[in-house]
C-alpha cells in the first residue's frame, strides 16, 4: 500500500511497512499554517462519513433558504453546521492517529475510536434539535392545511 505522509511522518511510515509515496505539489504558506490549509483538503478521503455531512449541510442550506429563515436562524444553522463539521474534522484525526499507533487491534483503540464518532453523534442530534425547532414550524405551516 502506497501513502502519502510528511516529512517528519516519513520514518514512523516506513518503520510500519508503508510505502512511501513521493510528496505531491501543494500551497505553501510557511511556518504553522502550512499544514492547516493545505490537509484539509484530505478529510474528505480520510473521514468515511466528511462527504455525507457535507450533502447535509448543503441541503439544510437550500431549505434555509427556500423557507426565508431569519439571521438569528442562519447564524444558529451556521453554528451547529460548523461544531458538527468540526467533530467529524477531529472523529477523522483521531482514527487517523489510533491506526497509526496500534495498527493491530487493541481494546483500547477501539474505544478511543468509539467515544470520537460518540461527539460526531451528539453533534449531529443537536443540529438535528436545532434544524427541528427552526424548520419544523415553517413546514408546517406550508404543508398542514389551516384549522
Amino acid at each position: 500500500m502506497q501513502v502519502t505522509v510528511e516529512p517528519d511522518h516519513e520514518r514512523a511510515a516506513r518503520l510500519q511497512g508503508l510505502v512511501v509515496a513521493p510528496p505531491v505539489g501543494r500551497l505553501e504558506l510557511g511556518g504553522r499554517w502550512s499544514h492547516t490549509v493545505t490537509h484539509p483538503t484530505s478529510l474528505p478521503r480520510s473521514g468515511r462519513h466528511f462527504s455525507c455531512q457535507i450533502d447535509f449541510c448543503n441541503k439544510t442550506v437550500a431549505l434555509g433558504s427556500w423557507l426565508r429563515i431569519s439571521a438569528l436562524e442562519w447564524a444558529l444553522l451556521s453554528a451547529v453546521i460548523g461544531l458538527v463539521l468540526c467533530a467529524e474534522a477531529l472523529n477523522a484525526g483521531i482514527e487517523i492517529v489510533v491506526d497509526l499507533v496500534s495498527p493491530e487491534w487493541h481494546r483500547l483503540a477501539r474505544d478511543a475510536k468509539d467515544v470520537a464518532a460518540a461527539g460526531v453523534l451528539l453533534a449531529s442530534l443537536g443540529a438535528l434539535a436545532t434544524g427541528g425547532w427552526i424548520f419544523l414550524p415553517r413546514l408546517l405551516v406550508r404543508f398542514m392545511p389551516a384549522g
